[in-house]
């Protein structure tokens, strides 16, 4: 029984390795999540808290499924606060920077 598991469990393993993934995203998408990754951490570090960008990028989120193997990055938003943080603040005080 227990080798009937592993053969099973290999098999499932190799399937989501070789079969295409139903839950990637292009190209293009992944490029514009990873422009909303950068544009938060260098504003974070050098400008005031972008709120357009923040829902422009928020919205890119919403569109891109998360699944196996899928890429999840983070938010505008969350990278504005890691970058606001590097340069040396409190969360807190990144947090009360991103207020309208």
């Amino acid at each position: 029984m227990k080798s009937l598991l592993l053969v099973v469990t290999a098999m499932a393993a190799l399937a989501m390795v070789l079969s295409p993934n139903l839950y990637a995203i292009t190209d293009e998408e992944l490029d514009e999540l990873k422009q909303c990754e950068a544009d938060g951490y260098d504003d974070g570090q050098n400008s005031d808290f972008d709120h357009g960008r923040d829902k422009e990028c928020l919205h890119l989120n919403e569109d891109v499924e998360e699944g196996p193997g899928s890429v999840s990055l983070s938010t505008y938003y969350h990278n504005w606060i890691r970058g606001c943080m590097d340069a040396g603040n409190t969360r807190e005080i990144c947090e009360t920077f991103t207020d309208a």
